[in-house]
């Protein structure tokens, strides 16, 4: 069974992208606003999040802590993937990892893939 992502950005091609390409790997459930993605949060067992904070001009940031707030306790990563590099202070180190954009798909799987599955990311970058 594919492990299951929410990827939240409000920038239209890059949501697309990223679930087009992720889709392979994961179940991916776009989201383009943060009401959209309250409900997912709460039924959807979810094994990321993938977030662009800098959303909904900067309402993101306001959506940060609520977020980190629900996937923190619940041990569920969050990879930011912001185009404000300068907000990375903000961002609580358990909460998960921090991508400066542009980040290519493949580079985002990769990522996803060494959080969700730490062992076998190891075992293949020294199989490398």
């Amino acid at each position: 069974m594919k492990p299951a992502i929410l990827i939240l950005d409000d920038d239209h091609p890059t949501l697309e992208l990223y679930t087009r390409e992720l889709s392979d790997e994961f179940v991916v459930f776009p989201c383009s606003s943060t009401p959209e993605a309250i409900p997912l949060l709460a039924r959807e067992p979810l094994a990321a999040v993938v977030f662009e904070p800098a959303m909904e001009n900067g309402g993101g940031w306001e959506f940060l802590q609520s977020l980190a707030d629900f996937c923190i306790p619940r041990h569920i990563p969050i990879i930011f993937c912001s185009t404000q590099d300068e907000h990375r202070g903000e961002i609580p180190p358990e909460a998960g990892v921090f991508l400066v954009k542009p980040v290519l798909p493949n580079q985002l799987a990769k990522t996803l893939n060494q959080i969700l599955h730490p062992s076998s990311s190891k075992s293949k970058e020294l199989s490398a």
